[in-house]
């Protein structure tokens, strides 16, 4: 295969393995690492979680996920994560006010 790149880095496991399974489904052979890191060390990275592709196959895995990304990027004008994060810390404070109230 040769030489081994990193194509993209992540902040989350499941943003990586969609990015994964659409190159494999496109046959190009990858590799997900430094997805421990976080429990080896104890802190996560500031890297994340990288997706690597072999040298000759790198510019069309960084063309077919930018296609792909793009297309996702457009439907979501706020990012998703973000919305799911302050709905989860509002249903908490709800949930421990009314517990306690």
């Amino acid at each position: 295969m040769g030489e081994i790149v990193t194509v993209k880095s992540y902040s989350t496991i499941h943003e990586l393995y969609n990015d994964k399974n659409l190159l494999d489904a496109n046959g190009i052979e990858c590799y997900a690492v430094d997805l421990n890191l976080d429990i080896i060390i104890g802190v996560y990275s500031a890297q994340g979680c990288k997706l690597q592709v072999g040298e000759a196959d790198k510019d069309k895995a960084i063309e077919l996920l930018h296609v792909v990304n793009t297309k996702e990027d457009s439907d979501y004008p706020i990012y998703p994560r973000t919305l799911l994060y302050i709905i989860g810390v509002v249903y908490l404070i709800f949930i421990i006010l009314h517990r306690y109230i």
